[in-house]
């Protein structure tokens, strides 16, 4: 999962953009950490 977002700071479409596509990969790296910590507290 790569994404190259061209980065100006005239450029507030492409600033949202990178601040949106940031914010997903660290919900995906949270969301993932607490699967892995609530299987491991209890597994099935």
């Amino acid at each position: 999962m790569t994404a190259i977002i061209p980065l100006t700071m005239s450029d507030s479409d492409s600033i949202n953009r990178a601040t949106i596509y940031v914010a997903g990969l660290w919900g995906c790296f949270f969301r993932h950490t607490a699967g892995l910590a609530k299987s491991v507290i209890s597994p099935e």
